[in-house]
């Protein structure tokens, strides 16, 4: 009986397997060799594509540490800067148009004063120019 006339997936052991091509027999020893190089050529597979899924696996947590650090980060921030910044920059910006209002105030009022005191000394000149003239007169009439 040949492996042809053997039911399907059946194998029959009664005839001798085909020979080998001459310059390919191989030695129990060669065969063994072979099959521990591919054993460990699978492990070694194995071996990197779990070192890749586990740098896959250390990446993504990495990435996601960063990324929830980050946004943690950002939120600390932003609520600082809304319970800190925010209200201590509007009082300084109230402070900062309250003196600009009083810095108004004290121009007009110099303004003012400048006016009167102007005012103030061209009536004294008027009057000494007057008194000028009147002393001028007395000592031309004598």
């Amino acid at each position: 009986m040949s492996s042809y006339d053997a039911a399907p997936g059946m194998v029959d052991l009664s005839t001798p397997p085909p020979a080998a091509p001459p310059g390919s027999q191989h030695f129990p020893q060669e065969i063994d060799l072979a099959a521990a190089a591919h054993d460990d050529a699978a492990v070694q597979m194995q071996t990197h594509h779990g070192l890749q899924d586990e740098q896959h696996t250390q990446q993504q947590s990495e990435d996601y540490l960063t990324a929830s650090l980050k946004q943690q980060l950002l939120s600390d921030v932003a609520t600082f800067f809304q319970a800190e910044i925010g209200p201590r920059t509007l009082a300084i910006s109230e402070d900062v148009n309250s003196l600009q209002y009083e810095a108004e105030q004290l121009a007009n009022k110099a303004a003012t004063e400048k006016a009167e005191v102007l005012g103030e000394l061209d009536r004294l000149h008027k009057l000494v120019a007057s008194f000028q003239a009147q002393i001028r007169e007395a000592l031309m009439a004598e």
